[in-house]
């Protein structure tokens, strides 16, 4: 959990870098308390994952989403500023990705796959690291 708490206090840090160490920390702990209170499993230093679709009723996603691992760039701020990220599942109408820093993803932009394709985003959920997304 210690590594969890100092990735996430260093990510607050780079966004609010006037905020002391101390009250990056409590942000931190904070964020930890919220993903365990909403039920989620940290499952390994930096990573937290909903449960199991067989663990939780009411399945809402419309299309099943074919596991994939793609290289990709999430472009926003007009073409301005990127990053990378990895495609975790794809479908035609949606994506589960894993950016490099998900607190700097804005709730929408530019998914540009390596082997050419282009997608519009939307986030609809955040969940410790891994963003869902919609394609607009």
């Amino acid at each position: 959990m210690q590594d969890l708490t100092r990735l996430i206090a260093g990510a607050v840090s780079r966004c609010q870098p006037l905020m002391t160490k101390e009250a990056a920390r409590a942000v931190a702990d904070t964020i930890i308390g919220d993903i365990q209170a909403a039920n989620f499993k940290i499952t390994s230093p930096g990573v937290a994952r909903p449960k199991e679709a067989h663990e939780k009723p009411g399945e809402r996603r419309r299309a099943s989403r074919p596991h994939v691992l793609k290289s990709a760039t999430v472009v926003f701020s007009h073409g301005n500023c990127s990053m990378d990220c990895q495609v975790l599942d794809l479908t035609k109408t949606g994506a589960r990705l894993k950016p490099v820093d998900v607190l700097l993803c804005p709730k929408e932009f530019t998914l540009k796959l390596h082997h050419g394709l282009v997608h519009h985003c939307e986030v609809r959920w955040r969940r410790g690291n891994i963003l869902g997304v919609r394609f607009t």
